[in-house]
Parts: structure tokens; sequence; C-alpha cells
């Protein structure tokens, strides 16, 4: 992350946070969530939470069109 990239960050936090959102890069944040097919994001979850000895999590749930239908894909995928 840049200096300038940090700036036109910090300048579009006046206009609220999706305005600075919309100057995040996706390669930025994507080393940081679990993405792929259901076997991979299943396996990566598993590999982390032993690693670091999680035994619970929070699951965010934004706004959304469907919050159910993604508080289910998610138990699927972490149930497998």
């Amino acid at each position: 992350l840049d200096e300038a990239s940090r700036q036109r960050i910090r300048d579009a936090l006046t206009d609220g946070l999706a305005a600075a959102a919309a100057e995040v890069r996706d390669e930025w944040i994507m080393p940081f969530v679990l993405h792929g097919d259901e076997h991979s994001v299943h396996s990566r979850f598993v590999e982390l939470c032993e690693r670091i000895g999680a035994d619970e999590f929070i699951l965010p749930v934004f706004d959304m069109p469907d919050p159910c239908e993604y508080v289910d894909r998610v138990g699927r995928v972490l149930s497998r």
C-alpha cells in the first residue's frame, strides 16, 4: 500500500465508508479472505482454525439480498 493509495482512502473517508472501500483494491484484501470452491474453502478454514487454535468464529452478515441463504451456504461449506 503506497502513500498515494493511503491518501486516496483517507480523502475518500470524508464521503463515508463506501467511498473509501471503493479505493481498496481486491489484491490487498484477498490474502485475508477465504475464497474458492467449497472444498478449498473448507480445507483452508479447518487448517487455519487448527493452526491458531480457534474453536469459534463470528460470521458477519452484512446488508445483502438473502442473508439466510448466505448463512446456510457457509454452514454447508464448513460442515463438510
